[in-house]
């Protein structure tokens, strides 16, 4: 009997309801129909600045010749050298021209022009809470307000007071702010409204008619560019993709979660691309992080070692490379295949399967796990994986049991486990766990196999 591992997350805990679990793992269609489960993949060092945490990184072609700008506390560096300093706490913004850098925190805007580092000192500016650029104008959010400020054409400094618009269709404060296409998204904390540049110099954006949505925004830092789309958190808990209309594209676990959180605006959420996989990771304070795999649609958690999230809260891709903000201090970390840890930090993978029992009573007289094997290294020469089973849904758990994962070099190593006993309806449920740092790339549970 072959059984399938679970493909997404599933956990409904406040219901007492236990699912699936997948850990650090995600999926894979292989050869035919088939799905395997690969590792997330570590985290390797790439550099540090400051003492942390990291509130944004950001590094776009063209804009000073493609360098890294870091936020590390206070602290701004462009690649590993100090440029200035910012107030705040959260997340920062960014937002370039050719020539200029904006960056928007403690409802300050800062500019570097390449050679200075200053808050915008203009007056007409008022407290703002975020930046983009569209149509050569820089554009200004104003904190609490649903109104928004735009800057001369290539000039990100000079605001007239008399240029500014409303997001008015409804009185709701604009969370966040953010460009796709020529569009121009005003996510407020009630509604969402699209606006497009008209090249008319007294009002250069217009809101586009019948492009309005009733469902707003719980947290600047959920949106999201990826995959010609945006993705964030709405105002109602639920993880949608901008389209035509929002699209939901979170599942009820991970909405429980959302629903259970008591800082839901400090979540934050970023891109992390590997191997053709682009992942919306989120990161839910309190409650965890979960990974949205955009190629295959479905959901992992995502879990750092002694954390309750993700240690990594926001992330900028430069040549297919996505580094990644520690929220602790001043590390930025590439995603690797070939890192089985998280710097010196294990990577704890778990996964879970349903044997199911329509009636009667059947004997599990053996179970093979379908795996990568003689995985062993030289730092890890001996690797295990250890099961548990429940036979009540997962309220009772047996006690780990390991087997080997074979040594280098034994590729003819199955992990087996023997006399399970039997098994009724509605069935079994197994939970893996792997936590030596080795390759782990899981397919499938045969059950009475009998050649064992």
């Amino acid at each position: 009997m072959i059984i399938e591992f679970a493909e997404q997350t599933y956990q409904r805990p406040s219901y007492g309801v236990w699912s699936n679990r997948l850990v650090n793992f995600f999926v894979e269609k292989a050869v035919g129909s088939e799905s395997i489960r690969l590792p997330r993949p570590g985290l390797s060092s790439s550099y540090s600045v400051g003492a942390g945490p990291v509130r944004g990184i950001y590094q776009q072609a063209g804009v000073f010749d493609g360098d890294k700008f870091t936020v590390s506390g206070t602290g701004v560096y462009r690649e590993a050298s100090l440029i200035g300093a910012v107030a705040g706490s959260g997340v920062a913004r960014f937002a370039a021209s050719a020539s200029q850098l904006v960056i928007v925190t403690g409802g300050v805007a800062y500019v570097y022009d390449g050679s200075s580092f200053t808050a915008i000192s203009d007056t007409d500016l008022p407290e703002v809470s975020d930046v983009a650029t569209l149509a050569g104008r820089f554009i200004y959010t104003q904190l609490d307000s649903d109104r928004f400020y735009w800057s001369a054409v290539n000039d990100a400094t000079d605001i007239d007071g008399l240029d500014f618009a409303t997001a008015e269709g409804s009185p709701d404060a604009t969370v966040c702010m953010a460009v796709l296409a020529d569009e121009l998204f005003f996510y407020g904390s009630a509604s969402t409204e699209i606006w497009f540049p008209t090249g008319d110099v007294d009002a250069p954006y217009q809101r586009t008619q019948g492009r309005r949505y009733t469902r707003g925004c719980a947290a600047q830092s959920s949106v999201v560019q990826m995959d010609n789309t945006l993705i964030f958190v709405g105002n109602d808990r639920v993880v949608y993709r901008s389209e035509s209309a929002p699209r939901r594209i979170s599942e009820h676990g991970i909405e429980e979660s959302l629903r259970r959180c008591s800082d839901l605006p400090s979540a934050t959420a970023f891109l992390a691309s590997f191997d053709g996989h682009p992942f919306y990771v989120l990161n839910i304070p309190g409650q965890g992080s979960y990974a949205y795999d955009v190629s295959t649609g479905k959901w992992a958690e995502w879990s750092s070692y002694g954390r309750t999230t993700f240690r990594a809260q926001c992330a900028v891709i430069d040549d297919g490379v996505a580094y990644l903000g520690d929220a602790d201090n001043g590390q930025v970390w590439v995603l690797s295949s070939e890192a089985y840890q998280d710097g010196s930090d294990p990577i704890t993978g778990y996964i879970s399967a349903v044997a199911p029992v329509n009636s009667g009573v059947l004997f599990h007289y053996n179970m093979g796990l379908n795996c990568t094997r003689g995985v062993g290294n030289a730092d890890q020469p001996a690797p295990v994986v250890e099961m548990r089973y429940s036979d009540d849904g997962g309220r009772l758990w047996t006690n780990w049991v390991s087997a080997s994962l074979g040594g280098v070099g034994r590729y003819d190593f199955k992990a087996i486990w023997k006399r399970l006993g039997k098994v009724k309806a509605p069935g079994r449920v197994f939970e893996f766990r792997i936590t030596d740092p080795v390759l782990k790339v899981v397919r499938n549970l045969v059950v009475n196999e009998q050649r064992l």
